[in-house]
């Protein structure tokens, strides 16, 4: 099963398809950046690893949520 249509399967899955992906790519980014700076400052792995993870529980999700649900809204 491909990923548009699991979307269309499932209405509640649709609805929050936006949403849903715009939170996973903004932790994803703040993970990646957080990473890569705590690596160029020299810390190993481990400590650059928990750099991303602590960055990714920072992330403002009610703002990414509602940024995406304004930029689809198309009414």
């Amino acid at each position: 099963m491909n990923e548009t249509t699991e979307r269309n399967d499932i209405p509640v899955l649709a609805w929050l398809w936006e949403p849903a992906t715009a939170v996973r790519d903004a932790c994803y980014a703040a993970a990646l950046a957080a990473y890569d700076a705590a690596a160029a400052d020299g810390l190993c792995h481990e400590g650059a690893l928990e750099c991303a993870l602590a960055a990714m529980r920072r992330v403002d999700v009610a703002a990414v949520v509602t940024r995406a649900l304004a930029e689809g809204d198309t009414s």
